[in-house]
This record gives structure tokens, sequence and C-alpha cells, in this order.
């Protein structure tokens, strides 16, 4: 075989293990987020499996695990998860990463101090990496709206529901449907959970927000 023929063979070989090895990966994937959302007592099992171990980096892994967690209210697994991905060697971007989904967990629990000493180390990490400053006024006012809610950052949630899909508008108005209510604006603040009933496909969420509004939200 002469040198030529052997290279493009090489190069034949080369290609053929990448395509296996991306298809393979777009097979486990898509069985990754199946477990996740129909079948979560068998996603760990699925996603501590050889082919994953093999096809995923391990932060892949447990960053998945983590907002496994997170989603089915395993608080206490949480917080081991945090733990255990804090001692791996991070980079800017999964560290950001960590940052941003920790938050936004810690918002969505109630858990104040907790997302105030994380908004720190955020805001050093933002420093230190010469990132947008935005990043840090944003996140303040995320915990502005969720733990003050306070009537100074209605301009803000404005300005987003004025720009944005109408997915992320429906976020937006819950969020200042919270603000309202509990300045007891729930006029208003009715009308805003109407909207998000307007922008929703989901059968549960429009339920639940229906609910708001015939108890929390009912006239004093």
């Amino acid at each position: 075989m002469d040198s030529t023929t052997y290279t493009i063979l090489l190069i034949s070989l080369f290609i053929g293990v990448l395509m296996i090895r991306k298809l393979l990966t777009m097979h486990y994937t898509k069985k990754l987020v199946n477990e996740f959302t129909n079948n979560p007592d068998h996603f760990e099992k699925v996603l501590d499996s050889a082919p994953v171990r093999l096809l995923f980096e391990v932060f892949n892994r447990e960053f998945m695990r983590l907002n496994f967690f997170i989603t089915y209210s395993k608080k206490g697994k949480v917080d081991e998860q945090v733990e255990k991905i804090e001692k791996m060697k991070l980079n800017k971007k999964q560290r950001f990463s960590i940052f941003q989904l920790l938050l936004q967990y810690y918002i969505s629990i109630d858990e104040e101090k907790k997302a105030r000493k994380l908004q720190k180390r955020y805001n050093a990490f933002i420093d230190e990496n010469k990132l947008d400053k935005v990043l840090k006024s944003n996140m303040d006012m995320e915990l502005k709206i969720h733990f003050e809610k306070d009537l100074s950052t209605l301009s803000y949630i404005d300005s987003h529901i004025n720009n944005c899909s109408d997915s992320e508008r429906m976020v937006w108005n819950f969020k200042k449907a919270i603000v309202l209510k509990a300045n007891n604006k729930l006029e208003e603040a009715k009308a805003c959970i109407e909207q998000v009933i307007l922008n929703t496909q989901d059968e549960k969420q429009k339920e639940m927000m229906q609910e708001l509004l015939d108890n929390e939200l009912k006239e004093l």
C-alpha cells in the first residue's frame, strides 16, 4: 500500500469515527432528555452509564445532574452537588453557568441569604474577568424584584415586556404581578396574570394562573 492510499484510509477512518461519535452523542442526548422529562427515576442510571461517561465531559454530566436535582426539588442533593462541582477545576464559561443557575435557583426557593452571598462572588467574578457590568445590574434587579419587590423595578420589567418574545413576555408579566401584588396593586397584578394566561400554551400553567386570579388576587 503506497503512502497516499494509506493517508486517505487514515483520514477516512478518522472522519468515520467522528461521525459515529456525533451520532452516538445525539442519540444519548435525546435519551437523557427523555429520561429527564418522562422517566426521572431512571435519569441518573443513564447519566452514569458507560456510553454517556465516554461521550460527555465530566462537567457537562455533573451540570445536568445539578439541573435534575433542582428541577425535581431535591434540595439536600442540590447542596451536595454544588459542593462536588465547586471542587472541580472550572473554566470561565462553566463557572458563569453555575453562578447563573444557582442564583436563579436560590431566587426560586426564596433563599435570600444564599442568593446575596453568591451575588457577591458573582459580582467579583464579573469584575475579575472584565465581563459586561450589565450582568451585575441585571442580577441586582432580579434580586430586587423577588426579595424586595421594589416598585422601582417596574420600569426595568416593562422594558423587557416590550422587547421580548411571547414566551419571555409571560415570565416578565408574572414577575411584574409579583411586585404589584406585594404592593397591594391587585387590579394591575390581575391584568398581568391575565397576560400570562394569554401567552402560555401550557394548560397546567393556565390552571395555576387562573387559580391565582380566583384566590390570592381577589379584591380585598
